[in-house]
């Protein structure tokens, strides 16, 4: 039967199972928070993705449907429409004051780049090294954008650029064109990038901090709740611990009653095969005393017939057909002596070991 002792947690056992479920609760805590920040990321990688859609139907649709007409019309799309007189605005030029005008709010900003500027554009900052690997990574594989995730300022700001391709209606502008920085540009050739970088989140916005706050004023009300169980439990066990002394203690005083009681059998038992055997001894007694008696009676009758049985021998001739008869008899006389001889043995009336003495 199994101590009840062990059917109780031991204290060091209720102390590690708190401070695993802690564990449990604080790696909960941290994942949902994290689950939260990816969600973010999510939103804003979708946000820019969104933007930079927008920006390049714009763009495509205003250099099919606007500049062609316009060209067609006689009027010319140059980047400083604003100075000449019965001009457009060129695609991306257009493209940068939309992208201007979209990113007012401060969380969106857009930038058009290219490593093969038009002489206008030159005067504005290098491109720097991240805007030079993205700019390898769309020319390596242009329908695949490239996002990343950087913090500046205490705020985390997603970039999704895109691959700013040459379609077939502006493959012959920028090979025409008088300061085109090259004059093979074909179609699909990256002419640049498209950069959007959205905010994910202005530094510890309003929900996050309210979901920071549920999720810590959680982690904290399950920490107590914990302990309080951890608590609970110390107490049960010393309660249990104390009556469990006492049952151990009744146990003992039953365990100790049934060893007396066995002992106190087992020495009836022992008297009661201790009688059975005497009786056995008794009864083998008297029946080796008559065994005795009887084999004294018969060993005389045999001692007459073995006698006379010789005597007769001694009288007929060897050719006497009675002689064979008279050695059977012998024969059977000495085998019955031989019996006798034993039960004396069985009786102690003889020993079992007869050998010739010398009586003198």
């Amino acid at each position: 039967m199994p101590s009840r002792e062990r059917l109780l947690p031991q204290t060091w056992l209720i102390g590690t199972l708190t401070l695993v479920m802690v564990l449990c609760l604080a790696f909960t805590a941290d994942r949902v928070l994290n689950v939260e920040a990816e969600l973010r990321r999510t939103s804003a990688s979708e946000n820019a993705a969104r933007y930079s859609e927008a920006l390049m139907a714009f763009r495509t649709v205003y250099t099919s449907e606007v500049v062609k007409r316009a060209n067609a019309l006689g009027i010319d799309a140059t980047h400083d429409y604003l100075k000449e007189l019965d001009s457009i605005p060129l695609p991306a030029t257009l493209t940068k004051v939309l992208a201007e005008h979209l990113g007012a709010n401060g969380n969106t900003k857009v930038r058009l780049y290219s490593d093969q500027p038009f002489p206008w554009r030159r005067g504005g900052l290098p491109l720097d090294e991240g805007q030079l690997r993205t700019l390898s990574d769309l020319r390596k594989r242009p329908t695949n954008p490239v996002v990343r995730f950087e913090h500046r300022e205490n705020v985390e700001l997603v970039t999704y650029a895109v691959a700013d391709t040459l379609r077939p209606e502006c493959v012959d502008c920028h090979n025409t064109h008088p300061d085109s920085p090259r004059r093979d540009w074909e179609v699909g050739d990256v002419r640049g990038v498209l950069e959007v970088s959205h905010a994910v989140g202005i530094a510890e916005t309003e929900l996050n901090e309210n979901l920071k706050d549920t999720v810590q004023l959680l982690f904290w009300i399950s920490i107590l709740g914990l302990l309080s169980l951890a608590l609970s439990a110390l107490y049960l066990r010393r309660a249990a611990n104390k009556s469990q002394r006492l049952a151990l203690e009744a146990d003992d005083a039953r365990i100790q009653i049934q060893r007396e009681m066995s002992a106190r059998l087992e020495a009836d038992g022992a008297r009661l095969v201790a009688e059975a055997q005497v009786r056995h001894a008794q009864k083998l007694e008297s029946l080796g005393v008559l065994s005795g008696g009887i084999a004294h009676d018969f060993n005389n009758l045999l001692v007459s017939i073995l006698g006379n049985t010789q005597l007769i021998q001694e009288r007929l001739d060897d050719d006497n057909e009675n002689q064979r008869r008279l050695e059977l008899v012998e024969q059977a006389g000495l085998r019955a002596a031989a019996l006798t001889k034993k039960l004396l043995a069985y009786a102690g009336g003889t020993p079992l070991d007869p050998h010739p003495v010398n009586l003198n």
